[in-house]
């Protein structure tokens, strides 16, 4: 798993991304309790996007737009080479 900050933290599965928000709150007793909640996203762009999304007015925004423009980058230099990296894959791999 990732952490992003004491926020948010990202992981992938198998399948897709999942995008963890932590926030404080109360258990039925009224003691404090850290609730986590999932949302789950098919990129990871679209995981940074929500980070930004719902961090949208604190001191953590202008890093997070950059990492959106690293991570734009790295996908754009991915699939420019896509087509040298899997020539060099053996079948079925």
């Amino acid at each position: 798993m990732i952490k992003v900050n004491d926020r948010f933290s990202f992981e992938r599965d198998k399948y897709q991304w999942l995008l963890h928000e932590s926030r404080l709150g109360k258990d039925r007793e009224g003691n404090d309790k850290v609730h986590v909640d999932t949302s789950y996203h098919g990129s990871l762009k679209q995981v940074c996007e929500q980070v930004i999304d719902r961090s949208q007015g604190s001191d953590d925004c202008g890093l997070l737009d950059e990492l959106v423009i690293y991570t734009e980058d790295a996908i754009n230099s991915m699939m420019d080479h896509a087509e040298y990296i899997l020539k060099d894959t053996p079948e079925g791999d």
